[in-house]
Order: structure tokens, then sequence, then C-alpha cells
């Protein structure tokens, strides 16, 4: 069997500019969705990174603080260092303590806010019988 080989060329021609327009519009919608999201991120690097990095170099400095209040405890006051570090577990233990007297004081002042009881009810029957008209 022979084989056959057959060339076939094409001339293809279109009108290109309704793709073009549609490609505008996507590209302007991709921009528009570019500042949005660039807008976002500033806004979330201001009111949350920022803040979280501020809370975190406050917390560093507090804790260099006390490591060095404990250091001139120690050297003023000439105790051991064991007895300098069972003050600062003392301090720990109150600051947790407080921390949970806190929460138990958050949680009553929330518990004043809410009905303390909730009428039996038989009792609520009774003050829906008497608001009823009675037929004589």
């Amino acid at each position: 069997m022979a084989s056959m080989t057959t060339v076939l060329k094409a001339l293809i021609t279109a009108d290109a500019s309704q793709m073009q327009a549609q490609l505008k519009a996507a590209e302007g919608s991709l921009t528009a969705f570019s500042n949005k999201a660039s807008a976002a991120g500033k806004k979330l690097s201001k009111n949350v990174t920022l803040p979280l990095v501020a809370v975190g170099g406050i917390s560093i400095k507090a804790a260099a603080d006390f490591e060095a209040s404990m250091t001139k405890i120690e050297s003023l006051v000439g105790l051991s260092s064991e007895a300098v570090q069972g003050f600062t577990e003392d301090v720990r233990s109150y600051q947790a303590q407080q921390r949970k007297h806190l929460k138990t004081s958050l949680t009553l002042c929330s518990l004043l806010h809410q009905p303390v009881y909730e009428e039996q009810p038989q009792l609520k029957l009774l003050k829906q019988q008497r608001k009823q008209p009675q037929l004589v």
C-alpha cells in the first residue's frame, strides 16, 4: 500500500475586536480586584499586625523589666537566687490568681444582666389566668 500525504493549507481571518473588548473588560475587573485586595492588606497591616507587634514588644519589655527587678532585689538584699526565684514564682502565682478573679468578676457581671431565675410554669399559668376576662 502506498502512503498518501495530503497537505492542507488554509488561511483563516477573523474579527478579533469583540475578543479584545472582552479582554479589556477582564483586565479592568482584575485591576479593580487587585486594588481592593491591596487596600484590604494595608488595613490589616495597620489595624491588626501593628497592634500585635506592639503588644509583643510591650510583653518582651515587661518580662525584661521583671527579670531586671528580680536581679536588683537579689543584689540589693543579698538573698540567694533560689530565694529570689521563690519570689518570682509567688508573683506569677499571684498574677494567675488575679486573672482568675478577674474572669470570675466578669462572669458575674455578665450574669447580672440576665434574669436570675425563671418563673415556675404553674406561676406563669396563674398570672395568665388572672389577665384573662372571666365570664359570669
